[in-house]
């Protein structure tokens, strides 16, 4: 690592957009330091940039060769628009330390990013719930306390943490993901579509830059939050409910629970959509809505 003590980060994506609110919100993270702003893989390699670890959007970045290269060359945390279990999977199991969703905040992508190089078997809460999709899909059969740590993780809980609950010791947690990365390896060989499925097509461009999601948004799973997100576009529960096959009650408890995570008591209309409007960055002032949410109260 560098002599500064920082972690020395290189991004990759093709999205100047994303690729700015990357770098703005990864600098600003003390432990830190972006050395290394691009388009493409092949860019790395002649730039002559000494770096630790990368942060990488795969699409149009380089062939599916120079992106599990670089995977398993570098301690690597992939970065996707992608809104499906298997490019999270894939990219975990051919060699990325970290996957998260481009709807995160600054804090969990700079907490990854140091983390890719410090605690190379940490998992984050979008890639646990997506290695439980896919394993349920796949009929895989996980240990009683894999299953259970996968599980609380997605929840946003802490992986050491977890391990220490479940008197699970790191050797045997090392063995059983590799185990299972192995076994997700076997059943994406089987894919004739590897190059759509690591570089997935963005569902549609970001309008906003990372950083706009709130940190707390990493306590919540990926389904509370893809609820909070329809809410927040002016979906009723009833609507929500049919776009997501999903009961009504569901969508409720969904977003109660979600609230009751960060301890926000109030459930009137305007708290509801004010929480989730914060939740899913359909906003540009969220420091506003977390005072009005009381999430700035001692």
């Amino acid at each position: 690592m560098a002599d500064d003590h920082r972690v020395h980060v290189a991004v990759v994506d093709r999205h100047q957009m994303t690729s700015d609110g990357v770098v703005a919100a990864l600098n600003r993270d003390t432990r830190l330091h972006v050395v290394f702003q691009t388009e493409r893989i092949a860019d790395l390699a002649t730039s002559g940039v000494a770096f630790d670890t990368c942060v990488l959007d795969p699409f149009g970045a380089g062939t599916v060769n120079e992106i599990t290269e670089l995977m398993q060359a570098v301690p690597t945390v992939v970065f996707t628009a992608a809104d499906h279990w298997q490019p999270y999977a894939a990219a975990w199991a051919y060699g990325a330390r970290a996957v998260l969703g481009k709807d995160v905040g600054g804090v969990p992508l700079a907490d990854a990013a140091w983390d890719a190089v410090h605690q190379p078997y940490d998992l984050k809460p979008q890639l646990a719930q997506a290695l439980l999709d896919g394993a349920e899909q796949h009929d895989m059969v996980l240990s009683a306390a894999l299953a259970r740590l996968l599980d609380q993780v997605a929840r946003g809980r802490r992986i050491r943490q977890v391990l220490t609950e479940l008197s699970l010791g790191m050797d045997e947690y090392r063995i059983e993901i590799e185990q299972l990365r192995n076994e997700f390896v076997r059943i994406l060989l089987a894919s004739s579509d590897l190059t759509n499925i690591l570089c997935p097509v963005p569902p549609r461009e970001l309008p906003l830059t990372p950083g706009i999601i709130p940190p707390e948004a990493a306590a919540l799973t990926a389904r509370e939050r893809q609820i909070l997100e329809e809410y927040a576009d002016g979906h009723t529960y009833e609507q929500i409910a049919e776009i997501l096959f999903i009961s009504e009650k569901t969508v409720r408890n969904h977003v109660l629970n979600a609230m009751q995570k960060l301890e926000i008591s109030r459930a009137d209309g305007e708290t509801r959509f004010c929480f989730a409007v914060f939740i899913s960055g359909r906003h540009r002032c969220p420091e506003k809505l977390r005072s009005r949410l009381g999430l700035d109260a001692d």
